[in-house]
């Protein structure tokens, strides 16, 4: 593993909860630029690997390194930007508009106003919301409020962007626009992407690689790898495999 030359590297990350293993001997490293796919079954510990190597939940054991520095704490990568799983711990009734929640992304950058301003529209058009602006956050369908949190999260430009189930509130449609945008993100800013998820009959489409995680690393690599694994079909079934192969073809 090249620690230094990586986005993310964890290696040996371990979490329990009251002597019961959430995550076990957690070993694992995401190139930059890369797009990684996290998945795994209901209780696997996806959004508790990514809480743990953010610091947000303790660790028994293991080091987390992000573009080569040991983690720390929390809040010490003002180039990480984080969506967490449950939108609903978003307060709607804050009494602010959408373009100041997206410059609340930029609070660990010290900017010049104009340099704010245009930060803020910058990442408004990316996530095509310009036109909401001057909203109250309030005011927001569930699939407007998403695409500001993650206009929030990006608007610092960050080297890795951390995502945590950000589609299991929106439908079909805005599902469809927001993971062509997250594309977009990772295409065109060259940023590094790691998107927690339950579908995996769909990551496929659009992650490059997979980290498949039932409280230890059952599967990380391409998806080339993965389809034509035995291991792998053993494991998922023909089937199985077969579905999430045929999606990312």
């Amino acid at each position: 593993m090249d620690i230094q030359n990586s986005a993310i590297a964890v290696t040996g990350l371990t979490v329990r909860y009251n002597n019961r293993v959430a995550l076990d001997d957690i070993t694992f490293s995401v190139a930059k630029g890369a797009y990684l796919g996290l998945v795994g079954p209901n209780g696997s510990g996806k959004s508790t690997l990514i809480k743990a190597m953010l610091g947000l939940t303790p660790s028994a054991a293991g080091e987390v390194y992000f573009s080569g520095q040991k983690r720390a704490g929390f809040g010490e990568w003002p180039r990480i930007g984080y969506l967490p799983q449950k939108i609903s711990h978003f307060n709607p009734y804050f009494p602010a508009t959408v373009g100041e929640v997206v410059a609340l992304g930029l609070l660990s950058r010290k900017m010049e106003r104009a340099a704010e301003n245009a930060a803020v529209e910058d990442a408004l058009g990316l996530l095509d919301i310009g036109g909401i602006k001057e909203k109250l956050i309030g005011e927001l369908s569930g699939g407007q409020l998403q695409r500001v949190l993650l206009a929030r999260a990006i608007a610092g430009r960050p080297a890795i962007l951390l995502l945590d189930e950000p589609t299991t509130a929106l439908d079909p449609e805005t599902r469809e626009r927001f993971y062509s945008t997250l594309e977009s993100i990772n295409r065109d800013l060259k940023t590094t992407v790691v998107l927690v998820t339950h579908d995996i009959g769909t990551i496929g489409k659009y992650a490059s690689q997979m980290l498949y995680l039932d409280k230890k690393v059952v599967f990380h690599g391409g998806f080339n790898d993965f389809c034509g694994s035995g291991d792998m079909k053993k494991y998922f079934g023909e089937y199985s495999q077969h579905v999430i192969c045929h999606r990312h073809d």
